[in-house]
């Protein structure tokens, strides 16, 4: 059970950095130009 939470946290986590990424590089790209 422990396990599977840990997973789904896991899971969540990596979207919020796919978030990030997705919304900060375009944003230092149109900054830097």
């Amino acid at each position: 059970f422990y396990r599977q939470i840990k997973s789904f946290l896991d899971i969540l986590l990596c979207a919020d950095l796919v978030c990030i990424y997705v919304t900060a590089v375009p944003l230092i790209g149109y900054l830097l130009s």
